[in-house]
């Protein structure tokens, strides 16, 4: 269980963007949801929440955000290289040339590889006001694989505790 050492004088951090350029990063979190993007409204969905490093070392999380990746022709490139930039496998291999991959929890949590993150320029709904963020921009594919983090087994008859 997650825990904290209580401290009285703590400050609320103030948020920082990422400087643009490349760094490497972990899939932490996995969820699938419908699309409601202008094209691609209804389509399924696969949410990654990404933790973004410094190094290969992964010892210091910089930051963590959620992409998006719409299960539809038009952007089906993006999900190939995310793909193909964290070595996802099949049965412990790379997929083949049009083999099916299913994106779950199982085979995505843990992935690892080389991003480049950008600063993306968006005005929020219902505001005129323009925000920042950091997004992925590509998904490296021409440095190698990094070994998946691969997370320790349940133990047999441990049950999940939900948070509600």
């Amino acid at each position: 269980m997650p825990s904290i050492k209580y401290n009285s004088k703590a400050e609320p951090l103030v948020f920082e963007l990422l400087p643009e350029g490349d760094y490497c990063f972990e899939i932490v979190g996995f969820d699938l949801g419908i699309s409601t993007g202008g094209k691609t409204k209804g389509d399924d969905q696969m949410e990654l929440k990404v933790a973004i490093f410094k190094d290969a070392t992964f010892t210091k999380k910089l930051a963590q955000w959620t992409e998006n990746f719409q299960f539809s022709k038009s952007v089906e490139w993006k999900i190939e290289l995310f793909a193909k930039c964290s070595g996802i496998t099949i049965g412990g291999r790379i997929p083949n040339d049009g083999e099916e991959i299913e994106f779950t929890e199982d085979t995505v949590l843990g992935l690892r590889g080389h991003c480049t993150v950008h600063q993306n320029e968006y005005t929020p709904a219902g505001s005129s006001e323009k925000k920042k963020n950091n997004r992925v921009s590509v998904w490296i594919t021409n440095k190698g694989t990094i070994p998946r983090n691969t997370p320790a087994p349940k133990v047999e008859g441990e049950k999940e505790v939900l948070p509600f």
